[in-house]
Formats: structure tokens, C-alpha cells, sequence
């Protein structure tokens, strides 16, 4: 007697996934140390001088591959409607420029609950400025390399509470 064997056919028209190419990406976490990796939202606030608001560009470009680029500000959106969208973004920290008459600030939020410092900028310069005095001057791009804290001027800091080993 002779046996029948029935295959099963490929299923028609329903979602294939190639299980090679496709692997499973580690969207936001950094896979040697597997802590996430911090994102921000670099905004301006109100009625701010062109001056400022090239900062906000230079500062996005600084902070380039973990920030939004084109993040597009209008006047109606409140800080609240910021908020609601890094949580969605999964957006870590927001820096916010700000101006007045007097003075321009920026404020240093960490999101969602974390501490919100507030600085007075006393000078800045654009990165055209820094172009404008280098005799040789260096492309300013997205180049992915680290940005570079200076903190300078901090000579008059109050050391009284702090333990000098």
C-alpha cells in the first residue's frame, strides 16, 4: 500500500519576516556598558534674538546624534507639551534657552522628575564667530565625536563645605 504525504505549503499573502537580515535592534541602550543612552530635546523659549537662536542650532549640532535636529518649536506649545513628548521619544534631558530683556538663561532639565538648574549666560559666541578667528578654519559638521565640556570661570566657588583630602 502505498502512503501519502502531505507538505504543508508556504502560507499566502500573510507577513513573512527574513530572519536573517532583520536581527532585533538595541534601539536606545548602549550595548558595552548597557545603560541607555541619553537623548535631548534643545529648545527655545519666547521671544529670543537671532544670536540665540544660532546657539540652539550649534548647541544641536554639538549634540548631534542624540538629539532632535528639526525639532520644530512654535509659540502655542507649552513646557508640558515638551514633556508628554520626550516621554514618548524616550528623551532624557531638555535644554531650554530663554531671554529677557536684561538677560539670556538656559535651563538645564532632567527628565521626568529629575533637578532643573537655571543658568544666566554672561557671553557666548556662535560657531561662525570661532571660524571668523581661526586662521586655518575646520569644517563644522556632524562629525559624532563627544562634546567637550569647559568650565571655565568657576574660580569663585565656595569650597567651605566641602571635605579637602
Amino acid at each position: 500500500s502505498a502512503s501519502l504525504v502531505l507538505k504543508k505549503m508556504p502560507k499566502r499573502g500573510g507577513k513573512r519576516k527574513k530572519s536573517r537580515t532583520h536581527k532585533e535592534t538595541t534601539e536606545g541602550v548602549e550595548t558595552s556598558t548597557g545603560q541607555k543612552i541619553p537623548k535631548s530635546f534643545i529648545i527655545k523659549r519666547g521671544k529670543v534674538p537671532n544670536l540665540i537662536k544660532e546657539v540652539v542650532h550649534d548647541m544641536r549640532e554639538v549634540m548631534y546624534p542624540n538629539t532632535a535636529m528639526k525639532l520644530k518649536e512654535s509659540d502655542k506649545a507649552k513646557l508640558k507639551d515638551y514633556i508628554k513628548d520626550a516621554s514618548s521619544f524616550e528623551v532624557t534631558h531638555m535644554m531650554i534657552f530663554s531671554a529677557t530683556e536684561k538677560n539670556n538663561y538656559v535651563r538645564f532639565v532632567k527628565l521626568p522628575d529629575g533637578p532643573t538648574l537655571t543658568f544666566n549666560i554672561q557671553s557666548f559666541c556662535t560657531h561662525k564667530d570661532v571660524q571668523n578667528a581661526q586662521k586655518k578654519p575646520k569644517a563644522f559638521g556632524r562629525t559624532l565625536a563627544s562634546p567637550l565640556l569647559l568650565l571655565n570661570g568657576f574660580n569663585n566657588f565656595d569650597t567651605t563645605g566641602l571635605n579637602e583630602e
